[in-house]
């Protein structure tokens, strides 16, 4: 290893917890740049600890460069639009309440 790369980390259970559970609620397809990015922000200090990975994936996830999976699950990142055609369900007379027994 050369002088300038960074050295491997390593990382509790505890400490791995806290970075999956952070990158729980992105989209699938962020999560791998997120990952990759905590890895390149702990690389270089000199110093890994529970206080540490806090505080790059609070600095991570404060640049909102990363999806949640929610807003995908509307459309509003990708810019899908939303169904407004007719609708039987919307448009069609209610349904009757049976009174049988």
């Amino acid at each position: 290893m050369s002088r300038h790369e960074p050295s491997p980390i390593s990382l509790s259970d505890t400490e791995l917890d806290a970075v999956m559970q952070a990158a729980a609620p992105l989209h699938p397809l962020d999560r791998p740049a997120f990952l990759s990015s905590i890895t390149r922000g702990l690389r270089y200090e000199p110093e890994v600890g529970p206080g540490t990975i806090n505080r790059v994936i609070r600095e991570l996830l404060a640049t909102k460069q990363y999806r949640l999976e929610t807003a995908l699950a509307v459309g509003s990142t990708l810019g899908m639009a939303r169904h407004n055609g007719r609708s039987a369900l919307r448009e069609g007379a209610p349904i009757a309440r049976s009174r049988s027994k």
